[in-house]
């Protein structure tokens, strides 16, 4: 008698943990590795002015869409000419972090530019952000 009632219970517990398990008839399971979302990988800033760089910064939000929480271990710049900080090492899930790019303008050469931004942390390759634009007299 005792079995039934403990297999009995064990039973239920299953039941209650599929159903929790299932949205809108969809069987979601727990990710196993990170997967990003990002608003855009590639920003176009558009013309800029060279002397007025202080104006010349964008942003990434990054949201952790798994069930694993996102570190970011190291952001890293094409070149010199870019100031990147991120706010938060680590993102638990549904939660964003963001990631800050100002870009100095002063000693770039006129013309249209392409830069990258590499993103390195606990998901499965490096993220690139890229940013284009056109710097101007």
């Amino acid at each position: 008698m005792r079995n039934i009632f403990f297999l009995t219970i064990v039973l239920i517990s299953v039941c209650f943990a599929f159903i929790h398990m299932c949205k809108n008839g969809v069987i979601e399971l727990p990710d196993t590795h990170v997967e990003l979302w990002k608003c855009d990988s590639i920003i176009d800033m558009g013309k800029l002015n060279r002397s007025d760089y202080t104006s010349n910064t964008v942003e990434w939000r990054i949201r952790n869409n798994t069930l694993i929480p996102l570190r970011i271990e190291s952001v890293n710049p094409s070149c010199e000419c870019m100031e990147v900080t991120s706010e938060n090492e680590f993102a638990f899930r549904g939660e964003c972090t963001v990631i800050h790019v100002r870009l100095n303008t002063e000693d770039m050469a006129k013309g249209v530019f392409y830069r990258e931004v590499e993103v390195y942390g606990n998901f499965d390759s490096p993220m690139y952000l890229g940013i284009k634009g056109e710097v101007i007299l």
